[in-house]
């Protein structure tokens, strides 16, 4: 049985040959996947409240019924700086965001250009946000996601070539913001499973990521196999796949934990590190690292080739379908040309570099 997952409402397609209907009460139809056997409620508005078993539907749809829509709080459009280190995603859709303090819980909604156009409950700024959607007929352009996750210390603003080049692409590029440094590993797999959990339909599902991104898809492929098993191809960037040994050298400084956080503290390597456990994906995986130019790279502290962060040994994985060495650093090497055309013919061909007969 597929198992229940939080559920935030988000607008869905309505069905398809994918979904049948098993029951409708007052607008509201309880549907099957006939792929998977999950189930889902979604309202007249074919927006999703429900997901998961058919008990939880049912339970849902008994809770909606008679239950009026909350009002949101009176709100000025304001600039805000898009999040970064205090903000969390909990839906996306179409450029638009729906984000979560990590201090006071509230929550916010944030346009295309960053600027506040609901807050309070995430509910309130759900209703805001399909309103707006509905009145201006926004909709996703493409039905082939590509989730990006950007490293620690980092934030979504590092994927503006990377989005322009996926759109040209023909795909649907999502950047997600998560508050890296306030919290481990694992509380950023499950803000990603509820940001995945409420995506619009979509046929296909992909991820790109920098750094430790690469770690947080592995661990969410790892434990919510329903995601692993509809995920198409992952193109990992400069992720320390057998731990960072930079981080081995600061591990013990109080300044290394104030500035990290939890999560810095995993990324160190050994045999007892987080990284020592994790799972090899099932899906097709890419690696592109980052390298000096010399055999001692750009961090002389580090042993062999590396990007001043990452030695290139410790970004390879058992497993990967492709491997790339590029001649860039740890912080800018997501927005290298080489590399975003690189990641772009990776999620369309299964190939890093041209095929020869191609070049």
């Amino acid at each position: 049985m597929t198992p229940d997952l939080p559920n935030i409402p988000t607008p869905t397609l309505g069905g398809g040959p994918l979904w049948e209907d098993v029951a409708q009460v007052e607008g509201y139809r309880i549907q099957r996947n006939r792929m998977t056997g999950h189930h889902r409620l979604i309202d007249a508005a074919n927006v999703r409240r429900a997901w998961g078993s058919h008990e939880t539907c049912e339970e849902m749809l008994a809770r909606l019924i008679g239950e009026p829509e909350p009002a949101p709080h009176p709100n000025i459009p304001l600039p805000t700086l898009g999040g970064m280190q205090f903000w969390a995603d909990e839906i996306v859709h179409c450029g638009w965001r729906i984000q979560r303090n990590v201090f006071t819980g509230h929550h916010r909604l944030l346009d295309p250009r960053d600027r506040r156009q609901a807050w309070g409950t995430l509910e309130q700024c759900d209703v805001v946000m399909r309103r707006l959607h509905e009145e201006a007929e926004i909709e996703p352009q493409s039905d082939r996601v590509v989730i990006l996750v950007h490293g620690i210390l980092s934030w979504r603003g590092v994927w503006g070539s990377m989005i322009e080049a996926l759109r040209r692409g023909g795909y649907e590029p999502v950047a997600i913001n998560y508050p890296s440094t306030r919290a481990g590993i694992e509380d950023h797999v499950e803000q990603l499973a509820r940001v995945i959990a409420n995506l619009a339909d979509h046929e296909e599902l992909h991820f790109v990521t920098h750094s430790m991104g690469g770690l947080i898809v592995r661990r969410l492929l790892a434990d919510f196999p329903e995601i692993s098993e509809e995920t198409g191809r992952v193109v990992m960037i400069a992720t320390p796949n057998n731990g960072a040994v930079t981080a081995d050298l600061v591990r013990d400084l109080f300044a290394f934990h104030l500035v990290f956080g939890p999560a810095g503290r995993q990324l160190v390597t050994g045999i007892n590190s987080f990284v020592h456990g994790l799972p090899v994906p099932d899906c097709e995986f890419a690696v592109i690292a980052g390298s000096g130019g010399k055999s001692r790279g750009i961090n002389p502290l580090l042993s062999g080739d590396n990007d001043g962060v990452v030695e290139a040994e410790s970004a390879r994985l058992e497993g990967m379908s492709d491997f790339l060495l590029v001649p860039h650093g740890h912080n800018t090497i997501m927005r290298a040309t080489e590399v975003v055309e690189a990641t772009v013919r990776f999620l369309r061909t299964g190939r890093l570099t041209p095929s020869p007969s191609s070049a």
